[in-house]
């Protein structure tokens, strides 16, 4: 009930086996006007994560395991080698708990009771893992008025569509929404200024910097009851995990692209290295070309390759027979150009 987005008075019906004709239209969920964002791939990473665990766990484990854990039981289960280990990574072991309450809500996950809880995908947990349903969640967003409303967030998001237009990548790529909505709050009006803004490190600065603080400049030249500072922090239920837009992984691969180091990404996303690692990782399952052996130093490569000849089991076998600095995702990067 606490997790369900559907309406809260046809729940109680259906819960007690009565069939409602209509929505009520008056409950939280009726007019709850948040925007419905599409998880879909979320959703399927959970349901392939119990899939691959063999539907035997409860939530607490198949978070633990799609956050990267090293919780002991884990590791002795050896689940950080899967496929999914990881994937949410950006995400605490309560968020992802939360969701998966999100998705028992929604009928893709039935809990088996026992001795222990276990978790099972439904048959339209099934459609989904196949890519034939999609999957639609509230999203959380705080916004104060005189932001949302800002004149200046549409002359923004036109300097922002020329400039993608110009690169031919999408909007996206340039500036997320987020930052544009903190460049309105902030206002900008020099370099230093600009990088204070969300979004927005030296690489980005240099590049596009230009564009929007003239956008600036003339907005408050020619609208100057705007020229006051507005203190607005712009919250949404991905933001306060620490977990990016659905696209994220697509901003980092077309960073990637053109040449930035993984660590200056990080830090001009605001975002973890592993986090960086994990959205080429997914990029990579997506499609797109990567090319793995920039990511092996050639010192390590025989010291890798020995180690995989050697190991007995997955990853972890093979990182044990290595120096500290030779990471997980080393490892990855040197399997995938092996083959």
């Amino acid at each position: 009930y606490c997790h369900t987005e559907q309406c809260l008075q046809s729940f109680i019906l259906q819960y007690f086996g009565e069939e409602p004709k209509e929505d009520c239209g008056r409950c939280g969920n009726c007019t709850d006007d948040r925007e419905s964002i599409d998880v879909t791939r979320e959703s399927q990473m959970v349901l392939s994560c119990m899939i691959r665990t063999n539907q035997r766990f409860g939530k607490q484990m198949i978070a633990q395991v799609l956050t990267g854990s090293k919780n002991k039981k884990v590791i002795e289960f050896n689940f950080h080698t899967l496929p999914t280990y990881g994937l949410l990574s950006n995400r605490s072991v309560k968020e992802v708990s939360e969701f998966i309450e999100f998705l028992i809500s929604d009928e893709l996950i039935a809990v088996e009771h026992g001795t222990y809880p276990t978790l099972k995908v439904t048959e339209k947990g099934k459609e989904v893992l196949l890519g034939k349903e999609n999957v639609l969640r509230k999203e959380r967003v705080e916004t104060r008025q005189i932001v949302q409303d800002h004149p200046l967030f549409e002359i923004l998001r036109e300097v922002r569509k020329e400039i993608a237009q110009g690169e031919g990548v999408p909007p996206f790529v340039i500036f997320s929404d987020q930052t544009l909505k903190d460049m309105c709050a902030k206002m900008p009006q020099s370099d230093s200024e600009l990088l204070t803004v969300k979004g927005i490190g030296e690489h980005k600065l240099v590049k596009y910097g230009s564009h929007f603080l003239q956008a600036v400049q003339h907005f408050i030249k020619d609208n100057p009851n705007y020229a006051e500072t507005v203190k607005t922090e712009v919250v949404t239920e991905q933001k306060k995990s620490g977990k990016a837009s659905a696209n994220s992984h697509l901003e980092t691969y077309e960073m990637y692209k053109q040449g930035i180091d993984l660590d200056e990404i990080a830090k001009e996303r605001g975002l973890s290295r592993q986090t960086i690692e994990n959205h080429l990782i997914r990029s990579f399952e997506d499609g797109m070309e990567i090319n793995w052996n920039s990511f092996v130093p050639a010192e390590y490569e025989s010291l890798i390759e020995t180690a995989v000849q050697n190991a007995a089991g997955g990853l972890k076998s093979i990182k044990e027979q290595l120096p500290n600095e030779v990471s997980y995702f080393m490892i990855r990067a040197y399997l995938q150009f092996r083959k």
